[in-house]
């Protein structure tokens, strides 16, 4: 008996993953190196701020993507309070009209 189901490939999800955490990774261990290097060059030279770069870099992903988040939820937001706005505007206007609704039944 067949099943009607989608078969995955484990190997392929497996080597989609590993490539997601291997971005993620470059990209914190740079954010990592670039705000150490910033903190470097403000700060006397510290060989031990190197031993922070990965947590940095994971802190400063883990924050750009907070930080998106926030405002993504705060765009929708505004297109939400806008659209009901609008809405409200358009009720009004209706009721304001002094004709009524055409006979015919079109719209305005």
């Amino acid at each position: 008996m067949q099943s009607s189901g989608v078969v995955v490939n484990d190997l392929n999800v497996k080597e989609m993953l590993t490539a997601i955490l291997e971005f993620s990774y470059t990209i914190s261990q740079w954010m990592g190196e670039k705000i150490v290097g910033l903190i470097r060059y403000l700060t006397s030279d510290h060989s031990g701020l190197t031993q922070l770069v990965d947590p940095v870099g994971v802190l400063a992903v883990l924050t750009f993507l907070l930080l998106v988040v926030h405002l993504t939820r705060k765009v929708a937001w505004f297109i939400i309070a806008a659209g009901w706005f609008l809405i409200i505007i358009r009720i009004v206007m209706i009721l304001m009209d002094p004709e009524g609704p055409p006979p015919d039944g079109t719209s305005i």
